[in-house]
């Protein structure tokens, strides 16, 4: 029996690392041209170098203040510090980031749910979901703090769960650490602590009292850090905190509206796409209408195998045909789930400003989600054993799930590893006009209508063109710099430079439309070119004639 475990033990070992280098293989192939990277990701990147170079953690306006970071915590932007090397390559740091932290995500999530299970199948079939799934993929080709908060989430998660099933005091500390770092990375990641805590309550073996301390002990080694940091802040920088309360807000009816988001979310990470679905000569509109009821149907006879298999857990449990830490993983993560949702819900319903609810910040439950599908499917194998339309429903469904995933994912990450995305992509690595303002003088203000590529590439923070945020159209002959605006005040009157990038045509197409290039045209009209690159220019408000 041992040998068969010891061998079985080295199957999924080696099964896991496979899939681990392929993961991070996949990581380096999309992340040629660095991670992508958007305003969220460049304030990432010079929170980090302002801190590295003593500036201090936060953002220099483009009036010179500066802003601390108190709106998220510290712990990404010291982990690229960490990973930049004497040269201090961000970009670079991200990158190494995130396929390191890919393959923990793949080889650690396997193999402790493989600890805790006994499933080999069920341990490479999690890892094999994680590898391929296209909302992962995006996070871990990002430079975002995505990768670190769910590796965090995921092996804390795990770790704690080991702990409440081996009761060794290393590993309520090592959860606890892990914890406390998805905490530092999001505030979030309070979720994941009240979930450790309540699942300590639950679970832990011993008296009441027993099982308080033991909480005691988690809750301190995992909030401290950030309990640290808030405290510094709100000293350091005079009361700064991470969000302000909202005046007035009406509980019941914005928490509906924040829950009504979230299964359009959890839908889009379905494996098969409108597609997939479709059929020569079959309208889509059909097609999708059909799928619905098809979905409901699904739905409701696994929610009665569900229900008939609750009946054979208890003898599956006294005959030791399953592990009682089975449940545990899924109680457990079905908590975390509601735990996130109520959290993230609470922050949008009483803080200011509302975090916006989109695919990248309600991300954390996706792992919750297919580790309880995993342990879902697996338990219901257990439950009916013999039964081989049960084992083949659980392959296809996660050889279909997989196929269709990795379906989603290839061309996305072709295109990444082809054009890149976002500010690291390399027309902006290459961009002349970018390349010139790194060498405009120090002082002078700085107007952009792409002021996040300047802060990025050049370090300082340029006023934005505001006109490409209006709501209705200027007049067509309006000169820039003639107005009264305040950033058009200084550009007329200290000498600024407007640095203006090609892309100002489409970001005014919405406004102008057919008579865009007009009001490019005019734009500009009458005012001194200092630079002309390949893809902007940069200008200067003409001297006063004599």
């Amino acid at each position: 029996m041992k040998l068969r475990s010891l061998k079985q033990d080295q199957v999924v070992l080696a099964a896991l690392i496979l899939l681990t280098v392929a993961g991070m293989l996949l990581i380096v192939y999309g992340t040629r041209w660095g991670p992508w990277a958007f305003s969220d990701a460049v304030g990432y990147m010079v929170n980090a170098r302002n801190l590295a170079t003593g500036k201090g953690l936060g953002l220099y306006r483009p009036s010179g203040q500066f802003v601390p970071l108190v709106s998220h915590p510290p712990l990404y932007p010291l982990v690229l510090i960490a990973l930049g090397g004497p040269q201090l390559d961000l970009v670079g740091a991200a990158r190494l980031f995130d396929v390191l932290s890919f393959g923990i995500l793949i080889f650690g999530s396997g193999w402790l749910f493989y600890r805790l299970t006994g499933s080999a199948w069920g341990a490479t079939g999690l890892s094999g979901v994680f590898l391929v799934q296209p909302a992962l993929i995006n996070a871990y080709t990002s430079a975002m703090s995505e990768p670190l908060f769910l590796l965090t989430e995921v092996i804390g998660s795990l770790l704690l769960l080991r702990y409440l099933e081996d009761q060794r005091p290393s590993q309520l500390v090592s959860s606890a650490l892990v914890v406390g770092m998805a905490f530092m990375t999001r505030y979030t990641g309070a979720a994941i602590l009240g979930t450790g805590i309540l699942c300590l309550l639950l679970f832990d073996r011993g008296q009441l009292k027993v099982r308080l301390a033991h909480s005691a002990v988690f809750t301190l080694i995992a909030s401290l850090p950030v309990a640290a940091f808030v405290l510094w802040s709100r000293i350091r920088y005079s009361g700064a905190t991470p969000r302000g309360l909202k005046s007035e807000f009406d509980f019941v009816p914005q928490f509906i509206t924040f829950v009504k988001q979230i299964p359009t979310i959890v839908y889009s990470w379905k494996p098969v796409t409108a597609d997939m679905l479709s059929f020569p000569g079959v309208d889509p509109d059909v097609m999708r209408a059909a799928a619905k009821p098809v979905i409901a149907i699904l739905a409701l006879a696994l929610a009665a195998v569900i229900a008939v298999t609750l009946r054979r857990i208890r003898p599956m449990l006294a005959t030791g045909a399953l592990k009682s830490a089975t449940l545990r993983v899924l109680v457990y993560f079905v908590i975390l789930f509601a735990a996130y949702l109520a959290f993230f819900g609470l922050a949008y319903v009483v803080t200011s400003p509302t975090p916006d609810v989109d695919g990248r910040t309600i991300l954390p439950i996706l792992p919750p989600l297919i580790i309880m599908a995993v342990t879902i499917t697996y338990v219901l194998v257990r439950c009916w054993p013999g039964r081989f339309w049960v084992g083949l429903a659980a392959a296809l469904l996660f050889v279909g799930s997989i196929a269709g995933y990795a379906s989603i994912t290839y061309k996305p990450l072709e295109r990444m590893h082809q054009d890149g995305s976002g500010y690291t992509s390399p027309g902006w690595r290459k961009s002349e006009t970018v390349q010139a303002a790194r060498l405009l003088p120090p002082g002078i203000p700085l107007i952009s209508n792409e002021p996040i590529a300047v802060l990025f590439y050049a370090d300082r923070w340029p006023h934005e063109l505001n006109e490409v945020h209006a709501s209705e159209p200027l007049s067509m002959k309006t000169r820039y710099g003639d107005g009264s605006d305040p950033t058009e005040i200084l550009f007329r009157e200290q000498h600024g430079a407007l640095i203006l990038f090609d892309t100002i045509t489409s970001q005014l197409r919405g406004l102008y439309h057919e008579q865009t290039e007009s009001r490019v045209a005019a734009l500009t009209a009458g005012l001194t070119q200092v630079f002309q690159g390949s893809d902007g220019a940069i200008y200067s408000y003409p001297e006063p004639g004599p």
